[in-house]
């Protein structure tokens, strides 16, 4: 009777392993951050990019991990649970308990999301949902730019990388700054030229720097007032502290890279 037991069990095995049931889903949302129907459309999204790439694009949200590191936890469930693709693994880990973020990638992923970098390409994006709560854009957003960067790889036969000005898009917004600040200058001083000239050009009219010329003092009188308030009301607002460090904007602060997975996280 155990012989039977045995062999109807590993038979059960092969079954489930052949029908794809051993696989770990791509989205575990352990901290239960989403809506029932928030799941069914990012697990479709994430799959979408695991087939079109061959890799496993995973997403795993936790309360706590019992001050485990965030990078090394995720490193983790890559090498032992999403180890199962030819191509690696994309990993985005949230930590709701200490406010942590993670990007963790496995074998040939790895390559896509080159250094600091590959992984701001996509945090810079998702933090901001998260500090807003908004999970599945912040969900949705990664498994994007991760469809992005596997793309550019398959193309280019390299890691996207801003080695120059004009590759990140954010280069063009300061330029477009600087350009609008010069043309202010250049127009004001400009306008400000002319309209002198202007001036100097009539012959009855003089141009003055100060007002003294144009002001008739008999005109012009000064009084005091006093005004007395017997009550006064105090509104106060009190506003977030915020400090000059840039580390919850999407910025790499922490790494847990070993021989197997690279990635960074940081805070939000």
């Amino acid at each position: 009777m155990k012989k039977i037991f045995l062999i109807l069990t590993v038979l059960l095995s092969l079954v489930c392993a052949s029908l794809g049931f051993a696989a770990a889903p791509s989205l575990d949302d352990g901290a239960k951050l989403l809506k029932a129907s928030e799941r069914i459309v990012l697990q479709k999204e994430l799959e979408r990019v695991e087939k079109a790439h061959g890799i496993r694009c995973v997403v795993v949200t936790r309360k706590a991990i019992g001050g485990a590191v965030p990078g090394e936890y995720a490193n983790k469930l890559n090498k032992t649970i999403y180890n199962d693709a030819p191509n690696g693994a994309i990993l985005f880990l949230q930590v709701t308990d200490v406010r942590k973020w993670y990007i963790s990638t496995y074998g040939n992923a790895r390559s896509a999301v080159a250094g600091n970098e590959g992984v701001e390409y996509m945090s810079k994006e998702v933090v901001p949902y998260l500090k807003k709560n908004e999970h599945k854009n912040a969900y949705m957003t990664f498994a994007k730019r991760a469809d992005e960067l596997m793309q550019y790889q398959k193309e280019h036969g390299e890691a996207w990388k801003p080695e120059e000005f004009g590759d990140d898009p954010e280069d063009w917004g300061i330029a477009g700054g600087i350009i609008a600040a010069i043309s202010a200058f250049i127009s004001g001083w400009w306008s400000r030229s002319r309209n002198k000239s202007r001036v100097e050009a009539m012959s009855n009219v003089h141009f003055s720097e100060a007002a003294d010329p144009y002001l008739n003092k008999e005109s012009f009188v000064l009084t005091n007032e006093w005004n007395q308030y017997l009550y006064s009301t105090t509104a106060v607002h009190t506003e977030a502290d915020h400090d000059d460090d840039d580390s919850d904007d999407g910025s790499v602060s922490d790494s847990s890279s070993d021989g197997d997975c690279g990635g960074g996280g940081g805070d939000y």
